[in-house]
């Protein structure tokens, strides 16, 4: 082990591990529009979801899917 990392590892106050991703995230709900587009898609369609998702993805602005 590198002598400067143990340093600063023992110089810690915390125990715990810091938060990972982004600090502010994009996540964004469908209006009513948009969900009751989505639902007729796969009604008409018979597609799964993540197949509406990519067939209407540039018609639905914002739309994003948490990973």
């Amino acid at each position: 082990m590198n002598p400067k990392t143990v340093a600063k590892w023992l110089g810690q106050a915390l125990t715990t591990d810091a938060p990972m991703g982004p600090k502010s995230p994009k996540f964004t709900v469908p209006t009513s529009t948009d969900e009751t587009r989505v639902i007729e898609v796969r009604h008409r369609t018979l597609l799964s979801l993540d197949d509406v998702l990519g067939y209407q993805r540039d018609t639905i602005l914002n739309l994003s899917r948490p990973a």
